[in-house]
């Protein structure tokens, strides 16, 4: 039995590790690093040189103290730098202050000076400029008068000019090689000034330069011309001029297109005109909508909206921005999906919709079908998926799927240039299902659908994804005659936020490969088996434990009446040893009644000795003389047997060495009970029953109960004290295992309270903002402003709680070991700056310093997890602003170095900030599930406390380590040290997909269903595919209709499970029940959430003909219902 206990304690142990193992995690605290600290490392060497700093749009940025800098200006300097080894003291001011400390020597350099030759003999100009300065007429974007493409409507116009600029130059030669008649109206220093007279209408007209970025409501149509301006040195630095002169080959050297690749960078917006030419703009303002056509099924990029026609995915961004870019209302879009690419092909070309989202680039294909195609709005990349055993140079089929937007014929020709047998399937899935059996030998899909099948399904575990190196172009298509409407899209398309549209299939592609609870099921079926086990067990325990009470109660009755009996023969014993007193006194007299009380002493005598055998012979007996002494001792065979004595000659002697046998514990104790006894002359106070341990020979203390009873003579004083002992030590063993047992529930228990309590404060903190929002939107309907703020915060809010469950199923994941990396050539400065776009606008909002420093790294492409790296720097990073006050200042450095190796590197990533602190104990908890430092608790920041624990198991996955340092109320220092394959750069990513096509006209459907927002989804989907549909509220409203119905009326029943009044099994049985062939012909699916077997057969049994669980999926539902419609 106790063997059989403590393999159950084992089990359920394990079961309740790890089921917490799945769910638990840790609360990564941030905290920053003061400056000194940030700046302590290798010290400072090289040149310091005195550089003027102004503010200039996009050309530089951040002219103050302190204050992040940024811009083309800013990035040359550095360019600079790189090569002279410079430091630079930057000095603050406009650009006339600063040429003038130039001038003096108050400073070394200064960027953006053009050339003239009264300059040149002033200052000092190096060999080569470094850059070249656009400029543009630009008139407001809603000016209709003037036209790019007739320069006839300047004729009149007033045009303003920077005065005393080479523009004037620029734009008198412009005037009269265009034999045009307006007026120059030189303007004095200042953008804002001359932004806001062409807004006012003051002028019609403005030269700007493409410096000053772009500016709403102000477009640049035509280009006047360029000039070289240069960085240039004060006239005694001719030593800077030298090095100057030195460095800036080299700096085009390394990079041949640096002007080109700035210049898009940072003045893209500006050198791009995105309004519509006046033709254009007639066309659509003569379109009442444009109707885009896209994939149902088609995520990231789109999919069918579950709530109205709103699409999923990047399309609804892409196309907003596209109105924005062309200020066009973005309600004029209309939104209709299709299921296949023939069917939104035909569409465009028929005239269906004007246009269709999501088909690759392929002019070749556009050009036979009678398309035209825009530029690419973004790329994805494409994956070949094969098995794992399979080597990719013995590819010879490959699957293709129908309902997808094929891949072009440019990237299979780049893909594959031997003959391969192109294999058609209907749908991605059944393309993935032919590789895994065998039936072809590879399919080609994108990175992010990939994903979704090889991580999130477990039926794919045997296949492989290998990166193709092909990009396929996303575009908009329209009809090849429709030249007016692919003007406009590409107006649109040239200005759009690419890091916005990244970001947002980033958040699209998490939501393809989280896991769901079907998933999480499949993974730790396990469990359940060994919770049943343990549950079982659990059983067999209370059941041996429940016959083990029985024994020892029965055991403890016979103990019980043996006592009693002895009590009574030891009451008879006395008076019989009273009357003995009294005949001896009168024994001359009465012979006879002294006879008679002897007799009564030997059957009194009797009746004890037979008691004593009762008592199983483990009993012994101490005898006094009147005076109180000990007078004789009798050990029986039996109690000496108990203690492991099989001589007994071995058994101690004397009293005092049996008493010795006693635990020191328990001898002081029982004693304590037997001197009470003994010195009390008191009837009622004569027995004693205690549990003791005493030393055996054979199994150390074991423990007994011992109960003695004294029998005492008529004078009071102590005569004979009988005792027993029994061997409770099973017993004892049982109580205690029962304890253990106990104790390691309540802390398996208490374990799982700490989570529960720490998740639902977690989620109901958003849950509470999204409420308290939404109260606050409905009382303020008629408030736009507010109502839009709200919503705003709503989805804040959202995103926080989405960030909550994705962290613990992220968590999952990493504890069942599904997490696999996926290197892929990444540049980790391109990683850097992404990061750093995310975070922008928080630093912002925070007024914080953010500073990226990659110079310690000389190969910038590595083969590596982009996402997993992604999600390790993120995490740090936004810890690190999340927790560093305003002002304060936030770091990103990378180092590299070398590994045994030569193809690798050690790269280390100092994540740094001026933050809250960690106290000194708590580092050491950091990354155990669900800590979390009490400064955060205090002052109220939220999170699961998922985060670092995520970070460090990815980081170990990676090989690599997380070491980190900190002090409270200075900041904290994290380095993350991974070794990659550094390899030459190369580009990857992306892709799609799509669904059946589902069509009901004619058919009517009787809904059954007791929840009104239930009512609601289901009724929508079944009228999306022109269902005709009547509701009813419960079984009983449902057989009342179909007691009325006509033949035929419904087409076919869903019937909801549990509901009031009638539920849907006492419905269906009633409805087949009703004397109509129609009655008990017509299909009845039951849609349910109980989605067992035996519920399946429960409904079966009742007469349904098929089963939908709840939630709804959509593809089952309309697949069940064409499949009961079909036959």
């Amino acid at each position: 039995m106790i063997k059989v206990i403590e393999m159950m304690k084992r089990l359920l142990f394990i079961c309740v590790f790890l089921l917490l193992s799945v769910f638990t995690g840790c609360s990564p605290q941030p905290v920053e690093v003061s400056p000194t600290d940030m700046d302590s490392g290798a010290p400072l060497t090289g040149k310091v040189v005195k550089v003027g700093y102004f503010s200039d749009g996009n050309f530089m940025g951040g002219a103050s103290q302190g204050a992040v800098k940024s811009g083309y200006g800013y990035e040359y300097l550095q360019a600079v730098a790189n090569y002279t080894g410079w430091r630079y003291e930057y000095v603050y001011g406009s650009w006339s202050e600063l040429y003038k400390k130039l001038l003096s020597g108050e400073i070394d350099l200064m960027t953006d000076v053009s050339y003239t030759p009264e300059r040149a003999g002033l200052i000092n100009y190096p060999k080569d400029g470094m850059g070249r300065e656009i400029y543009y007429i630009a008139v407001k974007t809603d000016n209709n008068q003037i036209d790019s493409m007739d320069l006839s409507t300047f004729n009149g116009k007033k045009i303003g000019v920077e005065e005393k600029s080479v523009q004037i130059k620029y734009l008198e030669d412009w005037i009269e090689k265009n034999n045009i008649d307006c007026e120059i109206v030189p303007m004095g220093s200042g953008t804002d000034n001359k932004i806001k007279a062409l807004m006012e209408g003051k002028i019609d007209a403005l030269v700007r330069t493409h410096f000053r970025g772009k500016v709403n409501g102000i477009s640049n149509i035509v280009l006047l011309g360029d000039s070289d301006y240069y960085l240039v040195t004060a006239p005694k630095r001719t030593d800077l001029l030298e090095e100057l002169n030195l460095a800036q080959p080299k700096i085009m050297a390394s990079h041949p297109y640096f002007w080109n690749d700035m210049e898009y960078k940072h003045f893209k917006d500006a050198m791009m005109d995105s309004r519509l030419s006046p033709d254009d703009r007639e066309w659509l303002n003569n379109k009442k909508y444009l109707r885009i056509g896209y994939f149902s099924r088609h995520l990231p990029l789109c999919a069918k909206g579950t709530n109205g026609d709103a699409p999923q995915g990047v399309i609804t961004t892409v196309m907003n921005d596209i109105c924005k870019n062309i200020e066009v209302d973005p309600s004029i879009i209309t939104y209709v999906p299709f299921d296949d690419s023939d069917s939104l092909k035909n569409a465009v070309i028929w005239g269906d919709v004007d246009a269709a989202f999501g088909f690759y680039k392929d002019l070749w294909w556009a050009e036979k079908v009678g398309l035209s195609q825009t530029n690419d709005i973004f790329t994805i990349g494409l994956r070949l998926i094969i098995r794992e055993d399979f080597d990719v140079n013995d590819i010879k089929r490959i699957a293709i799927a129908k309902n997808k937007p094929s891949p072009t014929s440019i990237m299979l020709a780049g893909i594959f240039n031997g003959d391969y047998e192109y294999v058609y399937y209907e749908s991605e899935a059944d393309c993935y299902e032919a590789v895994k059996r065998g039936k072809v030998d590879a399919t080609i899909s994108n990175e992010y659908l990939a994903r979704k099948f090889l991580q999130k399904n477990n039926a794919y575990r045997g296949l492989k994804e290998v990166d193709t190196f092909s990009d396929a172009g996303v575009c908009l298509s329209v009809n090849r005659n429709n030249s007016h409407l692919l003007s406009i899209f590409e107006r649109g398309i040239v200005n759009l936020d690419q890091q916005k549209i990244d970001k947002e299939i980033s958040a699209n592609v998490f939501s393809l490969v989280r896991s769901n609870l079907h998933d999480l099921l499949l993974d730790y079926w396990w469990i359940l088996v060994i919770l049943g086990v343990v549950f079982l067990l659990i059983l067999v325990n209370m059941y041996i434990l429940n016959r083990s009470r029985q024994r020892i109660s029965k055991v403890n009755q016979v103990l019980r009446e043996q006592t009693n009996q002895l009590k009574v023969a030891n009451d008879e014993l006395i008076m019989a040893n009273e009357h003995q007193v009294y005949a001896n006194e009168e024994l001359l007299a009465k012979n006879d009644e002294v006879k008679e009380l002897l007799d009564k002493q030997h059957k009194a005598i009797t009746i004890i000795e037979n008691n004593h055998e009762a008592l199983k012979s483990a009993n012994w007996i101490i005898e006094f003389d009147p005076v109180g002494n000990v007078d004789n001792v009798n050990w029986s065979d039996g109690l000496r047997h108990i203690l492991g004595y099989t001589d007994a000659n071995d058994f101690p002697d004397t009293l005092e060495a049996v008493v010795g046998l006693i635990h020191p514990e328990d001898r002081l104790e029982g004693g304590k009970y037997i001197w009470e006894i003994l010195r009390v002359n008191d009837e009622n106070i004569n027995i004693v029953d205690h549990e003791i341990r005493i030393k055996t020979t054979d199994r150390d203390y074991v423990w007994f109960r011992a109960y003695a009873r004294l029998n005492r003579r008529s004078d009071g004083t102590p005569l004979r004290l009988y005792g027993v002992l029994q061997d409770i030590s099973d017993y004892k063993n049982m109580i205690a295992q029962k304890d253990e047992a106990l104790l390691k529930a309540q802390q398996a228990n208490q374990a799982k309270s700490i989570f529960l309590n720490n998740m639902s404060h977690d989620i109901r903190t958003p849950m509470n903002g999204i409420m308290g929002y939404t109260a606050l939107a409905e009382e303020n309907l008629s408030n736009s402003a507010e109502v839009k703020t709200y919503l705003e915060k709503i989805k804040l809010v959202s995103k926080h709680l989405l960030s909550l469950i994705n962290d613990v199923l992220d968590m999952s994941r990493i504890e069942s070991g599904r997490i696999e990396l996926e290197p892929q050539p990444t540049n980790l400065i391109s990683l850097v700056d992404e990061l750093k776009s995310i975070l922008q606008s928080d630093v912002e909002m925070k007024k914080l310093q953010f500073q990226v420093d990659t110079n310690g790294i000389m190969d910038d492409t590595v083969l590596c997890d982009r996402l997993r790296l992604k999600q390790v720097l993120l995490n740090l990073l936004s810890n690190a602003v999340k927790f560093t006050p305003a002002g304060g200042l936030v770091s990103i450095k990378l180092f590299q170095k070398p590994a045994s190796d030569a193809n690798r590197s050690t790269f280390e990533f100092h994540v740094e900030d001026t933050g809250i602190g960690i106290e000194k104990d708590f580092i050491e908890r950091l990354f155990v599930p669900f800590e979390r430092a009490r400064n955060t608790t205090v002052s109220g920041i939220q999170g699961t406390g998922l985060g670092m624990s995520i970070t460090k198991s990815i980081v170990d996955i990676m090989g690599g380590t997380i070491t980190v340092d900190s002090e409270p109320n200075k900041g904290t220092k994290f380095i993350v040290s991974v070794e990659f394959k550094t390899i030459m750069h190369q580009d990857a990513d992306v892709t799609v997909r799509t669904k059946d096509k589902y069509d009901f006209t004619g058919k009517s459907v009787l809904l059954v269903e007791d929840n009104v927002i239930n009512q609601e989804i289901a009724n929508a989907l079944l009228e999306g595919v022109n269902f005709k549909v009547d509701v009813a509220g419960n079984g009983s409203e449902a057989l009342e209709k179909m007691k009325k119905a006509r033949d035929g009326q419904y087409d076919v029943i869903l019937m909801d499970i549990q509901m009031p009044v009638m539920d849907g099994y006492e419905a269906t049985e009633a409805i087949r029940a009703l004397d109509s062939d129609y009655c008990k012909k017509v299909p009845i699916i039951a849609m349910t959430a109980n989605v067992f077997a035996e519920d399946k057969l429960k409904a079966m049994n009742a007469g349904m003909n098929g089963h939908v669980g709840k939630p709804i999926d959509i593809r089952e539902l309309f697949s069940t219902l064409k499949s009961m419609l079909t036959n």
